[in-house]
């Protein structure tokens, strides 16, 4: 008995992986630790008047968020893309 071909051959199979891999998973991935390595601590520093600042950098509270700052920052700053805020 003939065993039929394999739709894709082993090669194939292991490009397209690949591709999946860097295309989907690495920025996804990149987007997460740039989240989690958000820490927004709450330091008072005070302004020419005297007042308090609550926060002393960006504030993001949601995975999309940094991923919408990722893009614009990567995508928007370096290159000559019009990018809505």
């Amino acid at each position: 008995m003939d065993t039929p071909p394999p739709l894709l051959p082993a090669p194939l199979v292991l490009v397209l992986a690949l591709i999946i891999s860097l295309v989907v998973f690495v920025p996804l991935t990149g987007v997460l630790v740039r989240f989690r390595a958000n820490y927004n601590p709450k330091g008072l520093q005070l302004d020419s008047d005297g007042g308090a600042v609550p926060y002393t950098g960006p504030v993001v509270r949601s995975y999309f968020g940094m991923m919408a700052r990722v893009y614009r920052l990567e995508v928007c700053i370096n290159t000559a893309a019009t990018c809505l805020d």
